[in-house]
C-alpha cells in the first residue's frame, strides 16, 4: 500500500496505522464474511495469517477482535505472522505480493494474490483473484486435485 503513498505523506499514513481504532474500523473486503462461510461449509479449515503492526500499541488486540466479530474467526484460528512463508496450508490467500511469493516459494501450498491497487504492478508469476467467485473456482480446482 505503501507504493500509493508519496514519500511527504508517508509519516501521515504510519500515524493513522498506529491510531487507537484503527486496525477495528477496516472494512472487510466486500463479501468476506460469506466467502469465508462457503469456504467453511465445503468442510476446509480457515486459518487467518495477519501480520502483527508490532509499532502500533493497539494493532493486535484490535486485529483477533476485528477478525472475530467481523469474519467469524475462533481465537485458535488466528494467527500473527510477518513471515506468512513459515506457516502451512493448502491455499494462502494474500493482498502482499511478496508474502504470496514467498509461501509458493517455500512450497508448503499455493499462494494466490487477492488483487488491489496497491499490487497491480506486482502480478507477475503468482495466481491471482480478484473478487470471491474466482477464489471460489480455485476451491473448487483445489477440491478437484487439480490446483497446482
Amino acid at each position: 500500500m505503501e507504493s500509493l503513498v508519496s514519500a511527504d505523506h508517508m509519516p501521515l499514513l504510519e500515524a493513522t496505522w498506529h491510531e487507537k481504532h484503527f486496525a477495528s474500523g477496516i472494512p472487510a473486503y466486500v463479501g468476506a464474511p460469506s466467502g469465508i462461510q462457503w469456504i467453511r461449509d465445503r468442510g476446509h479449515e480457515v486459518v487467518f495469517v495477519t501480520t502483527s503492526m508490532h509499532t502500533s500499541p493497539y494493532w493486535l488486540w484490535e486485529r483477533y477482535l476485528w477478525l472475530k466479530r467481523v469474519l467469524g474467526a475462533d481465537g485458535r484460528d488466528i494467527v500473527f505472522a510477518a513471515r506468512k512463508e513459515y506457516t502451512h496450508g493448502d491455499m494462502l490467500v494474500d493482498d502482499k505480493p511478496s508474502n504470496v511469493l514467498a509461501f509458493n516459494k517455500e512450497g508448503r501450498g499455493i499462494g494466490i494474490l487477492w488483487e488491489q491497487p496497491w499490487n497491480r504492478h506486482d502480478r507477475e508469476g503468482v495466481k491471482t483473484c480478484n473478487g470471491w467467485s474466482e477464489l471460489a473456482a480455485y476451491v473448487l480446482e483445489f477440491e478437484k486435485g487439480g490446483l497446482a
